[in-house]
């Protein structure tokens, strides 16, 4: 009797492995929703994405990861960050994991600055890369596109 309890439990905890490892692969081969968000040494968010239906796959040899924008360009990011597979359009709930907020994500990703500035305005942060200002608005735009906080309780 009590070897079939062992084996039962076995075999419960490699279906929970296995549903973890299929999902994974799914994410990775496939695509799914993610929040991503990178720290600097001292914990500060300085890098947030929100990526809809987008394939992120681990740097082979490397704790960096790497996926595919939309306008084509091939984004690969390591160090300390973060990464939150966002489940059935529960947004609210994958940037909360991820102790930050949607508003925030999107005020992180219009802080970049446009190739070809002066050092001097990289600085002061004196302008916003018009590639870069659509972030803020095509989150709100997705998180609206999926009820708003995806029927979950804020």
């Amino acid at each position: 009797m009590r070897a079939k309890l062992v084996l039962w439990l076995m075999l419960l905890s490699g279906c929970a492995g296995l549903e973890r490892d299929v999902a994974s692969g799914c994410a990775s081969n496939v695509g799914a929703d993610w929040v991503i968000v990178q720290f600097d040494a001292y914990g500060k968010p300085f890098g947030c994405w929100a990526l809809k239906d987008t394939s992120v796959s681990n740097e082979p040899a490397s704790d960096g990861i790497y996926w595919l924008s939309p306008d084509g360009h091939l984004v690969h990011i390591s160090g300390f960050y973060n990464r939150v597979q966002v489940a059935r359009g529960r947004w609210n709930s994958a940037f909360r994991e991820l102790g930050i907020s949607s508003d925030e994500c999107g005020a992180l990703r219009r802080v970049k600055v446009s190739v070809g500035e002066t050092a001097a305005a990289c600085d002061d942060n004196a302008q916003v890369a018009p590639a870069y200002e659509w972030m803020g608005d095509e989150l709100r735009a997705i998180i609206a596109e999926h009820g708003g906080n995806g029927g979950e309780r804020v």
